[in-house]
């Protein structure tokens, strides 16, 4: 009767509860410690929404009433007139609320002279500011030094007082005046307020503001506007904005029917005139538009083939720029526009960019002055000269020396900076009349080079 009866069933031993409740205290630690960064980081992600959001509402505002809304001053979610520097008005902007993730409220900055209840002409006021020199006493960011004026700023104070000054958000951002911090600025142990910051050029590719006015008339065409069959089909840019025709917005607007390029309001299309050539190691800009769906788009580079690293697309105003440091030739660009509202709704598209070798030119230039006015003179044991080379390029400027006829012997050419060459007198010379020119070539795009002028040199005994 003593015996193990078959199929009784054995319980847990004192050791193998232990190995359980120490493997459930370690999943337990581990929860603990991961949980709170995955709840402050869903946080953050739905604050960049809500931010985003605001911005809508924002644009929308814009279309509706010409203007920016003022700032709330006491917290009842609707503008007060003269208040550049307050909370987020959101009732004006038509949302439900005005707070972050956290349920603390937004601030809002804008710019003032953006806010007037009488302009004209809202994009002659943003073209205006964006090129006027900053003014510290209107909305700005400071980005490590660098103040820049904004159209308006949106401010979440994050999840904590991290600075411990001037209220829960940190930094430049709890001042309540004209300066804000860098919308990039880097979250560390002081700083945890989430930016979103829009230029005037931002805005400005937002409502769709044209480059300028006016333009080539001819054929009878009237001046300023692109807007019906007859002007859409003349080969002429009337409205003065940099597209003609059919890669102009405007010819897709409603009643018109000569540009087959031109899809249902319903979709989205690029619709951009191709792209102007580029210069190595310049500057570039070029703003690429599109039509159909909401209005609102992402813009997206999906690579540059060969690839020219120094470009880059804005994401809002699909605004191609930067320094193109990439030798001559002809590049593919992939552009990819998104309705912000829609995801569904995209195109893509190639664009062909060629890229030309800049002008160059090199300093000094010869002297000119004839028989007996040299434009270098050798008389001592020692000489030296600097020459530059004026223009874009990519690598440094390698160097050489090309005497015309006989050698003096003694004379070196060597790079002194990217752009810099000297010539020096390494050794002993012959004395006499001689001459010679410099080459100059970008040491990443051989095509890249300059020959100069003949220069004369007298060398004395």
């Amino acid at each position: 009767m003593c015996a193990v009866m078959r199929g009784q069933k054995r319980g847990f031993t004192l050791i193998e509860m232990a190995v359980v409740l120490v493997i459930v205290g370690i999943v337990i630690s581990i929860v603990a410690t991961i949980l709170p960064s995955l709840i402050q980081s869903a946080k953050m992600k739905k604050t960049r929404a809500i931010l985003e959001k605001a911005e809508y509402a924002i644009e929308g505002y814009i279309t509706a009433n010409g203007r920016l809304p003022y700032a709330d001053s006491d917290g009842d979610g609707t503008g007060d007139t003269g208040t550049y520097f307050g909370l987020v008005p959101f009732r004006d902007l038509g949302l439900s609320s005005g707070d972050d993730a956290w349920t603390n409220r937004m601030e809002y900055g804008v710019y003032s002279d953006l806010t007037s209840t009488n302009l004209s002409n809202f994009c002659t006021v943003l073209q205006n500011a964006a090129t006027s020199p900053t003014d510290t006493n209107k909305l700005h960011i400071n980005q490590s030094g660098t103040l820049t004026n904004m159209a308006f700023v949106i401010v979440s104070g994050g999840a904590k007082d991290l600075d411990g000054t001037n209220g829960f958000f940190d930094g430049r951002n709890g001042d309540n005046n004209a300066e804000y911090d860098d919308p990039d600025k880097t979250i560390n142990t002081t700083y945890d307020d989430l930016m979103l910051a829009r230029s005037f050029n931002e805005v400005s590719g937002a409502q769709r503001c044209s480059g300028g006015s006016g333009g080539g008339g001819g054929g009878g065409g009237t001046t300023g506007v692109e807007n019906t069959d007859a002007l859409c089909s003349d080969g002429i840019d009337n409205d003065g904005d940099g597209y003609i025709d059919c890669f102009d917005q405007d010819c897709c607007g409603a009643g018109l029917t000569v540009c087959p390029e031109c899809p249902p309001s319903t979709n989205v299309q690029i619709n951009t005139s191709p792209m102007p050539d580029g210069t190595v190691g310049q500057s570039y800009s070029h703003t690429f538009q599109a039509t159909g769906g909401s209005g609102y788009y992402y813009w997206y580079l999906d690579g540059i083939s060969p690839n020219i690293s120094g470009l880059t697309l804005n994401l809002w105003n699909g605004t191609l720029s930067g320094t193109i440091n990439n030798c001559a030739g002809d590049y593919t660009v992939n552009v990819r526009v998104e309705d912000r509202y829609d995801s569904s709704k995209t195109d893509s598209h190639a664009f062909g960019l060629t890229v030309d070798n800049p002008t160059l030119s090199v300093t000094p230039a010869p002297g000119g002055g004839g028989a007996g006015n040299p434009d270098f003179t050798v008389d001592s044991s020692s000489f030296s000269q600097i020459f530059t080379v004026d223009g874009g390029h990519v690598g440094a400027f390698d160097w050489s020396l090309n005497w015309q006829g006989n050698d003096p012997g003694g004379f070196q050419m060597v790079r002194q900076s990217d752009t810099e060459g000297k010539l020096w007198k390494s050794g002993a010379t012959t004395a006499g009349n001689y001459s010679f020119t410099l080459t100059a070539t970008d040491s990443s795009c051989s095509t890249n080079t300059i020959t100069t002028n003949t220069y004369t040199m007298t060398i004395t005994s």
